[in-house]
């Protein structure tokens, strides 16, 4: 018997894969998006390295390629945080590398 995270209710995996649709989603996204809360943009990389130097913690997010954030190797997945006063990371990586670059605060929303 499998549980939700521990907590005391069964998970129902066989029902949930047999309402699942798992063709892929054809759908487009604009970047950046923008509320109150946040704001996620997307950087993709090109012919040569990005720098990107905003004076607030934001997170790097690498959806696709792979590559260096101020020569410290990442893959897709995972999540880098950069504190306030880091200065400007330099973003490496193969043409095509895409990265979500997001920050909080209704102070970033313009």
């Amino acid at each position: 018997k499998r549980q939700d995270y521990g907590r005391p209710r069964e998970l129902h995996l066989e029902r949930g894969l047999a309402v699942s649709d798992l063709t892929p989603f054809e759908g487009h996204r604009k970047f950046p998006v923008a509320c109150e809360h946040f704001v996620t943009e997307m950087l993709e990389i090109g012919a040569g390295p990005l720098v990107s130097d905003i004076s607030c913690d934001y997170l790097l997010i690498p959806v696709g390629g792979t590559g260096s954030f101020s020569g410290q190797a990442f893959d897709a997945g995972q999540c880098w945080h950069v504190p306030v006063g880091a200065g400007a990371v330099e973003i490496a990586g193969a043409a095509g590398t895409r990265i979500l670059r997001t920050r909080g605060g209704s102070a970033f929303v313009r």
